[in-house]
């Protein structure tokens, strides 16, 4: 037992990102296996490359006991990442690998992770956190929200250790891996922040140069190395890993869509990287690639599921087991539940209306603002702000779900 495998997981429009990974993976791990486990259902022409170290793992087939359900009410980036401590069992309990390495897609080696492995000598799991260096309680805050270390990356040491987190994750992911700030849950992160406290053996790496992303950036000044153009972080380390999150092909500058703070014409140096990473993806299909739909989110007749019916039915679940059944079939409970209620439709509206583009000019919010402010007039503050709590109680898919699913239970009664 003395070799490490790496593995990703995703869905199929993100094929082409896993592909540059091993790409990355081979140059520098050149003996290593590489595990893309596909959360998808299995179609063979998801497959876009083949080679000795590959490994192409269908997610229904790693030994995850309610697969279906859980593809069901967890959404794509929900659901991706509730497979993850399945794959880790996978791979520990498959084959005598002495690590196992976790990466995102949008990750890349620039260098070997020989820093890790020794890491691993004496520990069993390490961790990289989003920050090492304070930023101020604004930007700061933002990691309460999300998690402390970011699980783009994880890797473990085969031990008895390493298998009671595996097996304590797995049960928190089969049932608690939602994105949901009432929950104060972020998927499968936020969970990672008590790790440190309940198992032994968890190092924190901090080296600058692993997990290189636009959430860090502001602490880690980057050069390029002119003897060889190798990329450096805090001035002379080299960087080991970049996470290239969100990386969009819309502005040529954007370090990231979520990332507004500054771009690549603030860091020149970055650019020749980000324009050879995006040269790389293209080569890989990703412009194809990225446009195919989450096969879990239509019901076998093409149906699309909405968010709230998936809240509703892990409700179910919860409240009445699991049925055994493939839940995306038609006749399904899920699918008797859509056609009851009316909680199944297009989610589209909320890629327009959140906390980022509502504004206060908008006529829509000014006549609503108005309006609670009659309403607190004609029905008094005690009375209106008991209403309000009562609302935004009830207000998310975690406060519906549970309306909807005792009416379910009136139904049948």
């Amino acid at each position: 037992m003395s070799q490490s495998a790496f593995f990703t997981i995703v869905s199929a429009n993100y094929i082409a990102q896993a592909s540059v990974l091993f790409s990355s993976i081979k140059e520098h791990h050149p003996d290593s296996p590489f595990f893309i486990f596909v959360s998808d259902t299995k179609d063979p022409s998801v497959i876009k490359l083949e080679d000795d170290n590959l490994h192409y793992v269908w997610g229904e087939d790693i030994g995850c006991t309610n697969f279906f359900d859980m593809a069901f009410y967890y959404n794509c980036v929900e659901f991706n990442t509730a497979l993850k401590p399945f794959a880790f069992n996978y791979l520990l309990d498959a084959a005598d690998y002495s690590n196992v390495f976790y990466l995102d897609p949008d990750t890349f080696l620039f260098d070997n992770l020989s820093l890790i492995e020794n890491k691993l000598i004496d520990h069993n799991i390490v961790l990289t956190p989003h920050l090492t260096a304070p930023t101020g309680p604004e930007s700061d805050q933002l990691f309460l929200r999300y998690g402390i270390y970011n699980l783009g990356f994880l890797a473990v040491k085969n031990s008895t250790e390493t298998q009671k987190f595996i097996n304590w994750w797995m049960d928190a992911l089969s049932l608690y891996c939602f994105d949901d700030k009432r929950l104060s849950l972020f998927v499968d992160q936020k969970w990672i922040d008590i790790v440190p406290t309940i198992f032994s053996g968890v190092y924190i790496e901090r080296h600058p140069g692993c997990n290189v992303a636009y959430w860090n950036l502001h602490e880690r000044s980057t050069k390029v190395n002119l003897s060889d153009g190798k990329l450096l972080v805090n001035q002379d380390l080299p960087v080991v890993f970049f996470h290239f999150s969100s990386v969009t092909f819309d502005d040529p500058l954007a370090i990231s869509y979520k990332f507004k703070d500054f771009n690549l014409s603030d860091r020149p140096e970055l650019k020749p990287f980000f324009d050879s990473y995006k040269d790389l993806l293209v080569e890989a299909a990703f412009l194809e690639t990225i446009k195919t739909p989450h096969s879990f989110d239509y019901f076998e007749d093409g149906t699309s599921i909405s968010g709230l019916l998936r809240r509703v039915y892990y409700a179910y679940c919860v409240e009445h087991g699991f049925s055994g059944e493939n839940p995306f079939k038609k006749g399904s409970i899920p699918y008797e539940i859509a056609l009851k209620l009316p909680i199944n439709g297009s989610d589209d509206l909320f890629k327009y209306y959140n906390a980022k583009t509502l504004s206060s000019s908008d006529w829509k919010v000014r006549f609503i603002n108005r309006s609670i402010v009659m309403f607190f007039r004609l029905v008094g503050y005690r009375k209106s702000i008991a209403l309000f709590k009562y609302l935004a109680n009830v207000s998310d898919y975690s406060g519906l779900a549970v309306i909807f699913e005792k009416h379910i239970g009136k139904q049948k009664e």
